[in-house]
């Protein structure tokens, strides 16, 4: 669920935070990090952006995990690496991301860069399926 939402679903419940909390600042600098990242990604500044979601990433931001996985994977912004792309991946789909399983599930059918193993593809595509039903949201999210 992005901080947009977050927001929209406090104020119809008429209980905002007080918005100079610490966590508070933390969450939306990381929104505000997450929303540039994506920009440059727009405008095709792939060093940018895989510095922003790098950043992120570290820090637990699976949104930003799945992003740079996604960089590693297609060699832009950064070296061409699988393993780290996949790495990636993984830690977004453990955190919660149902597009990080749902790559990981095509990645490991295909044998795109990795041995192909079916096994480990119905492994992603049975989380992908568990973070569908728990939280439909994140599958279909207009909040990227």
């Amino acid at each position: 669920m992005c901080i947009q939402t977050v927001f929209l679903r406090l104020a119809a419940t008429r209980t905002l935070p007080d918005m100079k909390h610490p966590r508070i600042l933390k969450l939306l600098m990381a929104a505000d990090d997450y929303e540039d990242g994506v920009a440059a990604l727009e405008s095709q500044d792939y060093l940018a952006a895989a510095r922003l979601f790098n950043r992120m990433a570290k820090r637990d931001h699976v949104k930003a995990q799945y992003q740079l996985g996604l960089l590693y994977l297609s060699g832009k912004g950064v070296d061409l690496d699988v393993e780290k792309g996949v790495d990636w991946l993984k830690r977004a789909a453990e955190g919660g991301s149902y597009k990080a399983a749902n790559e990981l599930s095509q990645i490991y059918l295909s044998g795109k860069g990795v041995e192909r193993d079916e096994q480990e593809a119905i492994k992603w595509l049975e989380l992908a399926t568990r973070i569908a039903k728990q939280n439909t949201e994140e599958a279909d999210d207009g909040c990227e």
